[in-house]
C-alpha cells in the first residue's frame, strides 16, 4: 500500500519543549485475587506515542491543511515522515491520532505565524522498507542503497537519479539559488529518507 510523504516544503522539525515520547501502549490488565496486577503483551503494544509541533507561516498552514484534507482525507491515511526518536530525525509510519480532529492550532508570534500541535502514532521500524542513506553533500551528493538500485534524489526542488554501483552512489551538485536547501533520497516508488542539509554558499566577491 502507498502511503503519503510529509510534504518537503513543510517544517517537520519539532518545537523546543514540545517533544515528549511514550515509546509503548499500555499493556493489557487483569487484577488478581490477591490484588496484584497481571500485566500482558499485546500485538500493536510497540506502537509509539509523540507529541509533536511546529509553526507554520500563513502560505505553509494553507498547504499543511491542504495535506491533511486531502492527501490524509481529513487526517484518517497513515504517512511518512522524518520524527525525532531521541537521537536522530528518522522516517516512520506515523497516524494522527483523531485524525484531523486531533490537531490543535493557535496564532503565534503577533498572529504572523501558527504554531500546529499534535499527538502522532509512530509505528514500529519494520514496517519501514529500506531507505537509501545520504553520506556527504560535498563536494557532491553521495550515499549508499542496494547494490544496483535506482536511486530518485530531490536536490532542493531538483530532480535526478543514480544507480548504487557496488552499493554506492554519487551525483553532482546541480546549479542552486544562495542558501539552504534539503535533499532526499528514494527508491522507486519508496518513501523518501531523512532529508539533509545542502547549504550553497554565495560565490566569491558576490
Amino acid at each position: 500500500m502507498n502511503f503519503a510523504d510529509y510534504p518537503i516544503t513543510l517544517p517537520f522539525e519539532t518545537l523546543a519543549g514540545a517533544w515528549s515520547l511514550v515509546p509503548f501502549r499500555e499493556p493489557a490488565e487483569t487484577q488478581m485475587a490477591g490484588g496484584n496486577v497481571r500485566l500482558r503483551f499485546r500485538q500493536g503494544d510497540r506502537l509509539k506515542t509523540l507529541t509533536w509541533a511546529c509553526r507554520l507561516t500563513p502560505a505553509q498552514f494553507e498547504a499543511f491543511e491542504a495535506f491533511v484534507s486531502d492527501m490524509l482525507v481529513r487526517g484518517t491515511a497513515r504517512f511518512w515522515m522524518p520524527v525525532w526518536l531521541g537521537a536522530s530525525y528518522q522516517i516512520r509510519l506515523v497516524q494522527l491520532r483523531g485524525g484531523g480532529g486531533g490537531l490543535s492550532y493557535r496564532a503565534n508570534q503577533r498572529g504572523l505565524k501558527v504554531e500546529v500541535s499534535a499527538t502522532l502514532l509512530v509505528f514500529p521500524p519494520e514496517m519501514t522498507p529500506a531507505l537509501p542513506s545520504i553520506t556527504a553533500v560535498d563536494p557532491s551528493i553521495a550515499g549508499t542503497g542496494t547494490v544496483g538500485a535506482t536511486v530518485q534524489l530531490d536536490i532542493g526542488g531538483v530532480s535526478r537519479s543514480a544507480v548504487a554501483t557496488s552499493g554506492a552512489w554519487s551525483v553532482e551538485i546541480p546549479a542552486l539559488d544562495d542558501g539552504r536547501h534539503l535533499v532526499r533520497a528514494r527508491y522507486v516508488g519508496g518513501p523518501w529518507c531523512a532529508p539533509v542539509d545542502l547549504v550553497t554558499p554565495a560565490p566569491a566577491g558576490g
